[in-house]
């Protein structure tokens, strides 16, 4: 799985599938504003589409958001992985 070949189009798509949340625009909004989770620490990262059960992270799912990786809808050129390549139509 860590071979470049095999591990590459996997991460591909999971920035791909960030850019979309079934809670959308609620959730991105929600990352834009009063933020949301514990505490109002999370910011775009509801349960559909970000958090992960609480045996798997160490943080308890606080401090996540999705517009950090991706970007929102009025700074898309502000996430970490926006010059990453789509694999749509690939």
């Amino acid at each position: 799985m860590g071979k470049p070949a095999t591990l590459e189009p996997v991460l591909l798509r999971a920035l791909e599938n960030a850019f979309w949340c079934s809670a959308d625009p609620v959730c991105m909004e929600m990352g834009n504003g009063q933020g949301q989770g514990p505490c109002s620490c999370n910011l775009a990262a509801c349960h559909n589409c970000a958090l992960l059960p609480e045996t798997s992270c160490e943080r308890f799912n606080s401090f996540l958001d999705r517009g950090m990786v991706i970007g929102d809808w009025t700074h898309n050129g502000l996430g970490f992985f926006e010059d990453v390549p789509s694999t749509k139509g690939a």
